[in-house]
């Protein structure tokens, strides 16, 4: 019970977050502290996030499976707690608008030599193809997400997109309406030579 009110107070003090951040991206005014971490923190903080939401995935009858394929030895530049709220914003996307009866979660994270890549896929109610040129649109909810779900402020998906771009990364998606919805993260990596090189040169 305990653990289901925490997730709830999470939650809500997130909303509060991502509607601060939106105000202060708005005046130009929002902070992203970008600094040199290895995969392996990138890994815990992962772990970290996934693990909050299991209890509540189990009670609504979700599978949620993950798994991690990193190089140790390369870093990636991120701002850590904007890269959780990127992560954070689309697994409860897809834990509200969890849809059939094997509803099922899956999230990975893998390197290649140039890129951090991060999927999330789900089986959920999907996007209809007419209005997902509008996903990443400020204060944007498409019409069978508001009929699935009445609560809602459309800003999560518009933060998401400017979090990643402010790593110099990529966000997009591929979507079928009923059938589910998979996103595809990238992030630049480099090798601690590479990063000790540049932060010489500075």
């Amino acid at each position: 019970m305990l653990e289901g009110v925490l997730v709830s107070v999470q939650s809500a003090v997130r909303q509060s977050t991502n509607l601060l951040a939106v105000t202060l991206l708005d005046v130009n005014r929002l902070t992203i502290l970008l600094q040199w971490v290895s995969l392996k923190d990138i890994e815990i903080m992962f772990e970290e996030t996934i693990a909050k939401y299991i209890l509540g995935c189990k009670e609504k009858g979700i599978e949620l499976v993950s798994s991690i394929v990193f190089d140790k030895n390369l870093q990636v530049e991120v701002d850590m707690t904007r890269l959780r709220i990127v992560l954070e914003n689309i697994l409860e996307n897809a834990i509200q608008y969890a849809h059939g009866d094997k509803k099922q979660i899956r999230v990975t994270m893998s390197n290649d030599s140039s890129n951090l890549h991060i999927v999330i896929n789900d089986n959920g109610i999907g996007i209809p193809l007419s209005e997902q040129k509008n996903i990443f649109t400020e204060f944007y909810r498409a019409e069978n997400a508001k009929k699935s779900l009445s609560s809602g402020s459309g800003i999560g998906l518009y933060l998401c997109s400017q979090y990643v771009k402010a790593h110099h990364g990529t966000i997009s998606f591929k979507s079928v309406e009923n059938e589910g919805t998979t996103f595809n993260i990238t992030i630049p990596v480099k090798s601690v030579a590479n990063v000790n090189e540049f932060l010489n040169k500075i």
